[in-house]
């Protein structure tokens, strides 16, 4: 297991904290004049990362799993299940209406993982009320099926139970593998790039039951 990485930008602290409840709880210059290279950000290093998955699973996530140690997949209690494949990947995406990080991504990853691709996206909303996700989806035309946590913090409990104890922050997301298990936990807005570097790490030949 790899050691859990500082989160991405917080998003909405206060309002995420009531949604998932209270469970999860400088280079120096050298001799001569040239300037100190600006540290790499964890982005930055998913996009020159080698070596499969989990080289690339590490660099990404807040926190990663090789396949033999990876923690089983247990889902919160969701209106509709969460559905998750044996065939592919799955990418759990817990969202709500009100956080505008969440809203950028939800047709990036609609577009990218779509039902061919390597890893699949299930969507999650942790939004307070079923009106609220219904007013959304006559509002934005948004009908990919998105089962609604049914308790304000009903996604704590599964991200203490794979050892996350990262910043509250939505959006989150779960990479569950084709055994279901979870190898990948992270908060915080993710760009097409970062999607291709997975999808791209998933083609190899450390994945061969992928397709």
């Amino acid at each position: 297991m790899s050691t859990p990485r500082t989160p991405g930008r917080a998003v909405h602290p206060l309002r995420l904290a009531a949604v998932l409840g209270a469970a999860l709880c400088a280079a120096g210059c050298g001799d001569d004049a040239t300037p100190a290279a600006a540290p790499t950000s964890r982005f930055e290093a998913v996009q020159s990362a080698t070596g499969g998955v989990d080289q690339v699973l590490g660099e990404l996530c807040d926190l990663s799993f090789p396949a033999a140690q990876a923690p089983a997949w247990q889902p919160p209690a969701t209106d509709a299940p969460i559905v998750t494949h044996r065939d592919a990947w799955t990418w759990v995406n817990v969202w709500a209406t009100w956080c505008h990080p969440c809203l950028d991504e939800l047709p990036v990853l609609a577009r990218t993982l779509g039902p061919t691709a390597p890893i699949r996206v299930s969507f999650v909303s942790a939004d307070a009320t079923a009106e609220d996700l219904a007013s959304f989806r006559t509002a934005r035309s948004f009908t990919a099926p998105s089962p609604r946590l049914r308790e304000p913090g009903g996604l704590a409990p599964v991200l203490a139970g794979v050892g996350y104890r990262g910043v509250s922050s939505l959006p989150v997301h779960i990479l569950v593998d084709a055994d279901q298990k979870v190898r990948c936990v992270r908060a915080g807005l993710v760009e097409p790039r970062h999607l291709e570097q997975v999808l791209t790490a998933l083609g190899g030949a450390q994945a061969p039951r992928i397709r």
